[in-house]
């Protein structure tokens, strides 16, 4: 009998519970799942956002602090300045000492600290 590891499965949404809801376009209208979803989340305080797009309706609930989280990291960014960070990040991890110093930083961001400052800092290649 062989040892295969069974690879663990990327959750597409990580984090988050997935649920998929579907309902047949004869029924009534008035039978609105995603909106009775965010009456429901609404009441208990949580935050329901919800996406539309041609094919679907999706709904994201929120604790108040993952919602902020998520409005953190969802602020658009200039495509200059990403490909500038990028190249920076390269360069700095060329050099050793700087690629230790940003693993440990991104092991800290991971733990929920704000690691940003660090993080220039370990990125500036005249340091």
């Amino acid at each position: 009998m062989e040892n295969n590891p069974v690879k663990a499965r990327r959750k597409k949404y990580p984090g988050y519970s997935v649920v998929t809801v579907l309902w047949h376009e004869s029924i009534l209208k008035e039978f609105d799942p995603v909106e009775a979803l965010k009456e429901l989340a609404d009441s208990r305080g949580l935050v329901a956002k919800e996406k539309v797009n041609r094919a679907s309706r999706r709904l994201r609930v929120d604790s108040v602090q993952s919602s902020k989280l998520r409005d953190a990291r969802s602020q658009p960014t200039d495509k200059g300045i990403q490909q500038e960070a990028f190249k920076l990040l390269r360069k700095a991890l060329k050099n050793p000492q700087a690629a230790e110093d940003i693993k440990a930083l991104v092991e800290r961001a991971r733990q929920g600290e704000d690691a940003s400052q660090g993080l220039s800092e370990a990125m500036d290649p005249n340091s």
